[in-house]
């Protein structure tokens, strides 16, 4: 009986300890798990504010490309509107002088033929 007693101990002692080991790796792999869930979720988390935050930055840059095209245009648009202006005036100038030329070759021509006139009738008074 004393050897039946023992080594059934034996075997409740080997029995408690495999099912405490057992248990433990059981406890071991769920933590590990939980553990590398949770890491997993937080990689992901980062990696949608990564690229939340390039979505941003990319739609920023737009913004600011979008802001230096428009204004580039804008400034274009005044030189061609200076340009024309300045156009109009040298035009404007042009027009001037040919008239002025105009008007002094018509003076020209009317002391010319005034002094002719008065030439011829000094002459006839001759």
């Amino acid at each position: 009986m004393i050897v039946n007693d023992k080594k059934r101990r034996r075997r409740r002692r080997r029995r408690r300890r495999r099912r405490r080991r057992r248990r433990r790796r059981r406890r071991r792999r769920r933590r590990e798990e939980e553990e590398e869930e949770e890491e997993e979720e937080e990689e992901e988390e980062e990696e949608e504010e990564e690229e939340e935050d390039d979505d941003e930055q990319e739609q920023e840059e737009e913004e600011e490309d979008d802001d230096e095209q428009e204004q580039e245009e804008e400034e274009e648009e005044e030189e061609e509107e200076e340009e024309e202006e300045e156009e109009e005036e040298e035009e404007e100038e042009e027009e001037q002088q040919q008239q002025q030329q105009q008007q002094q070759q018509q003076q020209q021509q009317q002391e010319y033929s005034n002094s002719n006139n008065n030439s011829k009738k000094y002459f006839k008074a001759f």
